[in-house]
């Protein structure tokens, strides 16, 4: 063999798809693909039809307060998302860790200009329309109770409402989220993509930690 052959130039096309098959052994991908939470989400979420799957994202960033997750969403549809997780956050420290520059400057805005008064969900109204004719005239406010009717195996708004009462709060933004206010000082929030189904329910204590109650 010749010095000619010998030289490394002649080797740099293998080194480099040698270095190729390094990176994609390795992870080469962004951060947030190998974050724990958005494995648990895309896992969760797997299989769904396009709808669904948006709503089940939104509701698995808002469950684990993890901005991250929305990328799931897609690049058209994880503004709405994002917007769920720090209007659920309760907590301006969020719009830190909002990857999208408009997003976080829209999270700031908003949390400046909420009233100094605290809240645990961004604005509220009491809730108004016939969809509430249906609803039982006494409110769970046991949180035992209130749990155990819940996971009775309904998912429309009508069905639970029969069993819950009318919801004290009506609160979000793409997703319909009715809040309960229970007797230990917590809340219930009930988060629907439309009325038929329950896309998720987190019960906020006092000290603001929130718990799956659909997990449960």
């Amino acid at each position: 063999m010749t010095l000619a052959e010998c030289s490394p130039a002649k080797f740099l096309p293998v080194i480099f798809i040698l270095c190729l098959g390094l990176l994609a052994l390795t992870g080469c991908g962004p951060e947030w693909e190998t974050d724990p939470d958005v494995t648990g989400a895309r896992i969760a979420c797997a299989g769904l039809r396009r709808a669904e799957h948006t709503t089940c994202v939104t509701w698995e960033a808002v469950a684990r307060q993890n901005p991250d997750v929305c990328h799931l969403s897609g690049l058209a549809l994880d503004s709405t998302c994002l917007q769920e997780v720090y209007r659920a956050a309760g907590d301006p420290g969020i719009c830190a860790r909002i990857y999208r520059n408009a997003t976080a400057h829209e999270c700031r805005t908003w949390y400046a200009n909420q009233s100094t008064e605290p809240k645990a969900l961004g604005e509220r109204w009491q809730p108004q329309g016939e969809f509430l004719e249906g609803c039982a005239q006494r409110t769970v406010r046991d949180p035992a109770e209130f749990e155990r009717l819940l996971t009775s195996g309904e998912d429309s708004f009508a069905a639970l409402c029969q069993q819950l009462g009318r919801p004290d709060w009506t609160t979000g933004s793409g997703l319909i989220i009715f809040v309960y206010e229970l007797a230990d000082g917590s809340e219930a929030w009930l988060g629907f993509g439309g009325l038929q189904e329950l896309n998720y329910a987190i019960q906020v204590k006092p000290d603001g930690q929130k718990v799956d109650l659909l997990a449960q």
